[in-house]
């Protein structure tokens, strides 16, 4: 998937129309919206996080290149995001969701949901690792755990 960026939508229809003439695919248009930063908010079990990201080279894609990375604090509504995100998909543990801030009105869109290949702040990777390792252990042990009471049960005559 690829992302353009035309300020003219005549000059995006005359010069795509040519690649998807000679492609099995489709494209999409949405209005470009100028991102004053970019949000990250994290789930692993019921431990969350959100961070900004700002762009420091320039882009207009906030979250390629070189950016600063700030934690700020969870609100309610990025926990509601985070929290119906996982539920959309079935009772996700791991997922991130990606937002970002107009700069010109000053309100957040969602971009995407990320599941576990959503990759972990550098500052806090240990302590995230952490909440991960033990997310799997709590889980394995509520499988077989209960497969071994099971097994472990006396049978009846």
């Amino acid at each position: 998937m690829k992302k353009l960026r035309y300020t003219n939508v005549f000059l995006l229809i005359q010069d795509f129309k040519s690649v998807l003439a000679v492609a099995d695919k489709y494209c999409t248009a949405e209005p470009f919206i100028d991102g004053k930063y970019d949000l990250r908010i994290q789930k692993i079990g019921n431990k969350y996080r959100a961070f900004k990201r700002i762009s420091v080279s320039g882009t207009w894609k906030t979250n390629t290149q070189s950016s600063h990375v700030e934690v700020i604090p969870l609100t309610k509504k990025y926990k509601f995001w985070a929290d119906e995100a996982a539920n959309m998909f079935g009772g996700l543990d791991i997922l991130t969701v990606d937002a970002i801030h107009n700069a010109k009105d000053g309100k957040e869109y969602i971009m995407e949901v990320n599941g576990t290949s959503s990759g972990l702040l550098p500052t806090h990777q240990e302590e995230d690792d952490g909440h991960i390792r033990d997310l799997v252990l709590e889980k394995l042990n509520s499988i077989f755990g209960q497969q071994r009471e099971l097994e472990n049960a006396p049978t009846k005559k």
